[in-house]
């Protein structure tokens, strides 16, 4: 049961995190400063530890609707 409340939570997070991953890109090219450089790479860098880390915990990348996401389009 708790599997489940840990997986729904991250199946909510990702399309938010990827919206404001595509949101930052977005800044990062009409505004180039590191600022906005930054913001971009660290929501790269949130999304691919996510990715490189549910293996470990058997949560495959379908059960949170990562398997919809291109990670690296963010960059």
């Amino acid at each position: 049961m708790k599997d489940e409340i840990y997986k729904t939570c991250l199946r909510d997070l990702i399309p938010l995190i990827a919206e404001d991953a595509l949101e930052a890109k977005e800044d990062s090219r009409k505004y180039p400063t590191d600022f906005n450089k930054g913001r971009m790479m660290g929501y790269f860098e949130v999304l691919s530890t996510v990715k490189n880390q549910i293996n470990p915990f058997n949560i495959g990348e379908k059960d949170i609707g990562l398997d919809k996401i291109n990670i690296d389009e963010y960059l």
